[in-house]
């Protein structure tokens, strides 16, 4: 009965967005609609594949799973930082949770690099993405640093070029300091708090070695303000809450800011 009527719903949109809009809007809204309710199934079934730790059967499962979604670049980020940074067994000794770890950023790199063919402009952002994702991983488990060829910083650094000729500008690497709140969101939608707040600390960490003061100072000041409020650390501050939710550059984050 769920399936009759999820259909007879989605055919009612499209009907709806042919009559009354453009074809094109008529072929997004299914995907929009089917989005949120197919997302936590899929996330699932990557975590599943995480588990098992198969590098292979991971990239399969995401190439599947991300196919229904192409162009959707904060989608494939998503699923590329939750793979790399939530799966693998603690239980492993530091070698082998090292190789491991390794083997789910190659996976999770690959997956991104994969996606870049079909984001349209949002390929600078997603090369910016994946910078993010490098210098993270190598926070969350430092003994990847070491197996990584090249150098983690090295790698950060040429994603970081390329989305420069890929559209970002000669202001990417600052650029995307101010653009963290837009992946942090889309992290915290898919209900990963824990790598949102460890790309806040990261962001503030960089702000801080920026060289430009108002980055490490004002922006660096706001990250770690909104990193308190969604941590849930320390007392509630209603004022500090309405003062971040009113930042337009922490728009995409307001809804999270309680």
């Amino acid at each position: 009965m769920r399936r009759i009527l999820l259909a007879a719903l989605l055919c009612a949109w499209v009907a709806g967005a042919i009559a009354f809009g453009s074809m094109d809007h008529a072929l997004r809204a299914p995907r929009d609609l089917v989005r949120p309710v197919a997302l936590p199934f899929l996330w699932r079934s990557l975590a599943d594949a995480a588990e098992r730790s198969d590098p292979a059967e991971a990239y399969q499962c995401a190439q599947r799973l991300l196919a229904a979604t192409p162009g959707w670049a904060d989608g494939h980020a998503v699923f590329a930082f939750r793979y790399a940074l939530l799966g693998g067994a603690t239980v492993l000794d530091p070698d082998a949770r090292a190789i491991a770890a390794k083997d789910r950023l190659l996976v999770a790199l690959a997956v991104m690099e994969d996606a870049r063919a079909s984001c349209g402009p949002k390929e600078a952002a997603l090369l910016a993405d994946m910078a993010w994702l490098v210098e993270l991983a190598v926070r969350n488990e430092p003994g990847i640093a070491p197996l990584l060829d090249p150098d983690p910083a090295i790698l950060a650094d040429r994603l970081l070029a390329e989305a420069e000729s890929h559209g970002g500008g000669r202001m990417v690497r600052e650029k995307r300091l101010y653009d963290v709140p837009r992946l942090c969101a889309a992290l915290l939608r898919a209900g990963d708090r824990r790598s949102a707040l460890a790309l806040l600390d990261e962001a503030a960490a960089r702000c801080a070695q920026s060289g430009i003061e108002e980055l490490a100072g004002e922006w660096r000041a706001t990250l770690l303000a909104t990193r308190t409020l969604l941590s849930g650390e320390g007392p509630a501050n209603p004022t500090l809450r309405d003062q971040q939710k009113a930042d337009p550059r922490l728009e995409a984050l307001a809804p999270f800011l309680r």
